[in-house]
């Protein structure tokens, strides 16, 4: 039982006394069981230890935005021989703010321990694949080019876009590798790479990219394509079963 395991946890190496093992059980009276959504984790306990760390992230990035707001307006006023329009310099912002939007995700929904562990796979199979398919698409092939780009980009590739999928494959791995029936993950596959153009798709909506020789049926078979092949290659090299630390929680 859950009560019997959070009064077992407050007793080790402290004496509890029984008004506090009854606040643990009022956590079932009232219907607030925690779920183990996080392998070896539960759950309010993880969402309350990223929610902190989400919070320091965000004020941080709020300096970071204000800085930038006023380097724009006092820097950034001529750009290769013209006025910067400060509307779209503000624009541009939005790649920053996704970015910072998938890392909040990501610690929120991850532990800190599997983010570490994932981090190498997040930096190739996110930020390195993100900015090849980049420069191959906006520099060379011209399939679509991207609006709003004064501030952190490249020639035309906004740099913090190619970041966020770092934070976004490390979410897309831990939750991969946590499920343990092939139709799941098959399907958790689908979805996923359908929302990377559900997103791509709301990034043309709204004006910041423009497809030139491409569509979103092209996007869509691509990120399925990248998903799988991201999908297979985690999947063959996890360490066996055996390997792999499982905690359970006795009832």
């Amino acid at each position: 039982m859950v009560c019997k395991y959070l009064c077992n946890k407050m007793k080790r190496g402290v004496h509890a006394s029984a008004q506090s093992c009854s606040r643990a059980c009022a956590l079932c009276l009232y219907g607030l069981r925690p779920r183990q959504l996080f392998p070896g984790r539960v759950w309010f306990t993880n969402a309350a230890l990223g929610l902190r760390q989400a919070v320091f992230v965000l004020g941080m990035a709020s300096s970071a935005a204000s800085v930038l707001i006023l380097d724009m307006i006092l820097a950034l006023q001529l750009h290769k021989g013209k006025v910067v329009d400060a509307l779209s310099a503000t624009k541009s912002l939005v790649w920053i703010i996704f970015f910072l939007l998938a890392s909040i995700a990501m610690l929120v929904f991850v532990p800190r321990r599997d983010i570490m562990r994932l981090l190498p796979f997040g930096i190739v199979g996110g930020f390195a694949v993100a900015m090849l398919i980049q420069v191959l698409a906006v520099w060379y092939l011209r399939l679509w080019r991207f609006n709003f780009t004064e501030i952190a980009s490249i020639r035309g590739i906004p740099i913090f876009l190619a970041m966020s999928w770092l934070p976004l494959m490390v979410i897309f791995a831990y939750w991969l590798l946590s499920l343990r029936s092939g139709t799941a993950r098959f399907f958790y596959i689908a979805a996923y790479a359908l929302a990377t153009v559900a997103i791509e798709w709301g990034l043309i909506i709204f004006g910041y990219q423009v497809h030139r020789n491409w569509n979103i049926l092209y996007a869509a078979l691509l990120a399925l394509v990248l998903h799988y092949l991201l999908g297979w290659y985690l999947l063959a090299t996890r360490p066996p079963v055996d390997e792999r630390k499982v905690i359970r929680i006795d009832s």
